[in-house]
């Protein structure tokens, strides 16, 4: 299971005992975010099948290969299927050690995981802000007015209910409207509904 590292675990104490309680992306949230990670050498990646590149004769192929044999990357594999990636170099190769490279490339690649799930989570408090009270879909009129409709804390769309399921409902330039996709009336399916802004009822 993967674990926040030491300094991240320090600055959420920190942020804990001062009582920030705000909505923030938090060392856990990071750590569970992440479905695998993998490592590998950039002499690694050139030699292995589908590797690519070409040593230079001029500086000699043991020089070239200990170079590559000191750069290290981290991949990170998240939860969507996007990835990440670090790198850790080491510019004395008497000092490379491959468990503190892996290490370095692994925080180096972390940190980039940061602004992302940032962005994520400010999306959806701008989203919140934009749209009024949310309400259990249950309540949600089913006689085929368009209306605005939320999967868990995010994935807001406008839809209509029609035999059974929810139709997702975009418009054009000429207001003429379009169904995008559709979702089940049930479990997996949305979770609240509001009016649309402006519109009566």
């Amino acid at each position: 299971m993967n674990q926040p590292s030491a300094r991240d675990a320090a600055d959420e104490a920190l942020i804990q005992s001062k009582g920030k309680t705000a909505p923030r992306v938090t060392p856990a949230e990071i750590a569970a975010n992440i479905a695998s990670e993998h490592f590998f050498t950039a002499l690694d990646g050139v030699f292995s099948q589908g590797g690519t590149g070409k040593l230079h004769h001029e500086l000699g192929h043991d020089v070239q290969k200990q170079a590559l044999g000191v750069l290290t990357f981290c991949v990170l594999v998240l939860r969507n299927g996007f990835t990440v990636t670090g790198e850790s170099a080491c510019a004395s190769p008497e000092n490379f050690d491959a468990e503190i490279g892996r290490k370095i490339a692994r925080d180096n690649a972390v940190q980039k995981v940061w602004p992302l799930m940032g962005y994520e989570l400010k999306q959806q408090l701008s989203q919140r802000k934009a749209y009024g009270p949310w309400l259990s879909i249950e309540s949600a009129p089913r006689d085929g007015s368009t209306i605005l409709i939320r999967f868990g804390q995010d994935g807001v769309s406008q839809a209509k209910y029609n035999a059974g399921c929810w139709l997702f409902i975009d418009r054009d330039s000429d207001n003429v409207s379009w169904i995008l996709n559709s979702a089940i009336d049930g479990p997996g399916g949305p979770s609240h509904w509001q009016p649309i802004p402006g519109s009566e009822g």
